[in-house]
């Protein structure tokens, strides 16, 4: 129709214009480590949209409840870029420089960091992603540590038709105190409503480090979870957008135990104008369900993009 092919057109010239985007976070944790984290990005398009690149910056605080720091603060300055080679083949990328400042204590650590992927579409059947990525941690002991993780990752996506994804992943991690992670996962998705959109799922988790019990971050021996998955997307009017996810099951950790583990998240994005869209979302995760063990988390997030 030509309402339809004006708002394609629409959407094909806000791609060839520049985009400014503010994020701010806040992060409530079961541990009582206090973090928010403001970032700020600008990309101009590359090759008549076939690109983008431009710089990166965020600044992450930490506040633990106790010692021996009372603050951590975190400068992550930036680059990131994105490239499409063809309808076949993509390129994204991001490098950073993690600038971990304790605040007068011992600890302060430069990292350099990425997260850089290519995707190849051979068909509309098949997806493949590999991808690197190196990152530093988020607790008050690995920071000051200045402990950093180099990962590997791979994985196929099967769509044997539009209303079904079938996704398997496989991971490598090296990290800097010597440890390492080998995982992978399953996945598997059915829509089965269209207005609003809503999706069934399963995801199948298993991964397991070569010197567990490190101290200042997850590393069991054995890591196991299978779990049931929903999400559900809409309009509520012209303009804006919800998305809905939740996800329920049941982990195993070696030593450990088993225990149920919930998930969701909940998100709105506005599109106040076809240059401005305003998105508010809060995700909650927790194994905090017996009344020992477990660790629980949940992210209140506001997202501004202007496209200029």
């Amino acid at each position: 129709s030509d309402e339809r092919a004006a708002a394609l057109l629409q959407k094909l010239e806000l791609g060839l214009r520049p985009e400014t985007s503010v994020d701010w976070r806040d992060f409530d944790q079961s541990d009582d480590l206090h973090i928010n984290e403001l970032a700020i990005a600008s990309r101009v398009p590359l090759a008549g949209g076939r690109g983008q690149i431009g710089p990166r910056y965020s600044i992450t605080r930490y506040r633990p409840p106790r010692g021996p720091v009372s603050e951590i603060e975190v400068q992550r300055p930036g680059v990131e870029a994105r490239y499409r080679f063809s309808d076949a083949l993509a390129w994204n990328g991001l490098l950073a420089l993690d600038l971990i400042d304790t605040r007068g204590a011992r600890g302060d650590h430069a990292r350099w960091t990425h997260d850089t992927y290519v995707t190849w579409w051979p068909s509309d059947l098949l997806r493949f992603d590999l991808g690197s990525s190196r990152w530093t941690f988020d607790s008050e002991e690995t920071l000051r540590q200045g402990l950093a993780a180099t990962q590997s990752k791979f994985s196929v996506d099967v769509l044997p038709d539009e209303l079904t994804r079938l996704t398997a992943r496989v991971s490598q991690a090296s990290y800097s105190d010597g440890n390492q992670r080998e995982g992978w996962q399953l996945e598997a998705e059915r829509r089965i409503w269209h207005t609003p959109r809503i999706n069934l799922g399963y995801r199948h988790t298993q991964y397991g480090f070569t010197t567990p019990g490190q101290r200042g971050y997850y590393n069991p021996d054995q890591y196991r979870s299978d779990e049931a998955t929903v999400s559900a997307s809409g309009w509520m009017r012209a303009g804006v957008n919800w998305t809905l996810r939740w996800a329920i099951g049941r982990e195993n950790e070696q030593p450990g135990g088993a225990r149920p583990i919930r998930s969701g998240s909940a998100s709105v994005a506005w599109a106040a104008h076809t240059d401005l869209v305003v998105e508010a979302a809060y995700d909650y995760a927790t194994s905090r369900t017996l009344s020992t063990g477990g660790f629980a988390r949940g992210i209140g997030r506001v997202t501004v993009r202007y496209r200029h």
